[in-house]
């Protein structure tokens, strides 16, 4: 950048930048982006307006990593077994460090036998975009 500055009295200044130098950001330098999951419940439910027997999902999840978030987005899972029998997704806006949010889901069809459920929040903590103070 080359640039005079007025002043008075009358000078000139100038800023030289001889050398730029990249640095890859690397997971090393950012921790990782923390979630747990508490008070996990799965309830017989039905969709108003059908007969139709489907599940409710129900979890607080806690943001325990050091970023405060825009937008998270949690894919929730049902196994049985290994076996994948149901699966929706939610997205949270505003979430801040340290607080928890309840995240719910109702599935539109029927579920069988449910023996373990996921729920795994997905951010990315290169996306800078999506982090505020």
């Amino acid at each position: 950048i080359n640039t005079a500055i007025k002043t008075s009295p009358a000078a000139t200044a100038e800023l030289v930048i001889d050398e730029v130098r990249w640095v890859r950001a690397s997971a090393a330098a950012l921790p990782l982006p923390k979630f747990t999951v508490a008070n996990l419940r799965l309830d017989p439910s039905t969709i108003s307006g059908q007969t139709q027997a489907s599940v409710s999902v129900r979890a607080d999840v806690q943001n325990e990593s050091v970023y405060n978030f825009y937008r998270v987005d949690v894919p929730i899972v049902l196994q049985n077994g290994s076996r994948i029998v149901g699966a929706g997704f939610v997205t949270r806006s505003n979430w801040a460090t340290l607080t928890s949010q309840e995240v719910s889901l109702t599935l539109g069809y029927t579920v069988g036998e449910v023996t373990k459920v996921r729920i795994e929040p997905q951010v990315s903590r290169f996306d800078y975009g999506n982090t505020y103070r």
